[in-house]
């Protein structure tokens, strides 16, 4: 028998830049459909996961460090359905998010 919540084949690529205070990403994943699920399991359909990344490094205060980010997740607003979750059938994973924020240490 085929093995339950075994995940499908997933490949991707990552393009980044950078400086000395700041820093971009742009990543993309496709996940093969999950057609051999296991006894007693669902079939997942296939996906593709676009996310992006923005973050600036502010060093005015010293000794205070400043990170500045922005983050965006499943930017096609695609309906993803894990092969690996319990909730698979009832909760999808989020849909098109963004977060904006920044973080201090000193």
């Amino acid at each position: 028998d085929d093995v339950p919540r075994l995940p499908p084949l997933r490949f991707g690529a990552e393009v980044g830049l950078g400086g000395q205070h700041w820093n971009t990403a742009l990543r993309y994943t496709r996940a093969e459909a999950q057609t051999h699920p296991g006894n007693g399991e669902t079939e997942t359909a296939g996906y593709h996961l676009l996310g992006a990344s923005a973050d600036y490094h502010w060093r005015g205060a010293e000794p205070l460090d400043v990170w500045l980010f922005a983050k965006a997740n499943n930017l096609l607003n695609q309906e993803i359905r894990s092969s690996v979750s319990f909730l698979r059938n009832f909760a999808p994973e989020p849909g098109r998010s963004v977060v904006i924020g920044f973080r201090a240490s000193f």
